[in-house]
């Protein structure tokens, strides 16, 4: 017997897998001032309009960089010092590295802690392929820009 799930219901079992996932992870609970968040954006507007609505919401533990270079070594050195990002924020569409190809290597890396960090992608170009892949690679939301600040701070918790 084959299930046909509506658009609706495929949303509703995203939701549902999103919101175990985060279940397991450093940022669940954790108040917002205690949160380390990376953001990792080529575009400095979308970097300094994201950490805007971060301080506002009491988070200021933020870094942030342009590519995906610094973003994987910035990630694996905050591990290995026993301080590891609760959330990364990652573009998917970027010069160089892709947010897939920084999450798949940061993945791969094996470097403790990095296991547990809350992975968000932010996209212009949501499809489902993209969708499907980065939920694959370990990616807890994929939200849309420009990014609704409600649904934001609802995939940070």
């Amino acid at each position: 017997m084959t299930i046909i799930l509506t658009k609706s219901d495929r949303k509703k079992t995203i939701i549902a897998q999103s919101l175990d996932q985060i279940k397991t992870d450093l940022a669940y609970r954790l108040p917002a001032s205690e949160k380390r968040i990376l953001l990792v954006d080529d575009s400095i507007e979308v970097r300094f309009s994201l950490r805007r609505i971060l301080r506002s919401a009491g988070i200021h533990q933020i870094n942030g960089t342009n590519n995906g270079v610094a973003a994987i070594q910035m990630v694996l050195n905050m591990a290995q010092n026993d301080t590891p990002y609760h959330v990364v924020i990652l573009d998917y569409m970027m010069p160089g590295l892709t947010g897939m190809e920084i999450l798949d290597e940061i993945r791969q890396s094996g470097v403790p802690g990095t296991e547990k960090t809350r992975f968000i992608f932010l996209t212009g170009f949501r499809d489902q392929q993209l969708e499907d892949a980065a939920r694959i690679a370990g990616a807890a939301f994929i939200l849309d820009k420009p990014c609704n600040t409600t649904k934001l701070m609802a995939a940070i918790g």
